[in-house]
């Protein structure tokens, strides 16, 4: 048995209709600005782990598997933003984490 299989909560078996469209509404909410806080703030923290990871020389596999863990958090954050297409709402979000303890990289 593997911990990631015991620790993930049991889902029911849904249909297999696709899940409805949405009209893309440009704006986040509350709940969506904080959801991408949380995920920046994992992203943060994963990225420390890698970076000391990699220098006391952890398993390759523990370090691929990280990376991957850490480019879909990306991915995941990339949609919350796709559908906004104001800058500034973008820059409001980034803003609020430098005045948590999340550390966040901006730009490419």
């Amino acid at each position: 048995m593997k911990l990631s299989e015991e620790l993930r909560p049991k889902k029911e078996k849904k249909e297999n209709a696709p899940p409805p469209r949405r009209k893309p509404k440009g704006y986040l909410n509350a709940k969506e600005q904080e959801e991408l806080m949380v995920l920046a703030a994992f992203a943060g923290k994963l990225e420390e782990l890698i970076e000391t990871w990699s220098t006391l020389g952890v398993d390759k596999c523990r370090l691929k598997e990280a990376r991957t863990t850490l480019s879909f958090l990306y991915r995941t954050m990339d949609s919350f933003v796709a559908s906004v297409q104001d800058d500034s709402i973008i820059r409001q979000v980034v803003k609020k984490l430098k005045y948590t303890s999340i550390k966040i990289n901006t730009g490419g």
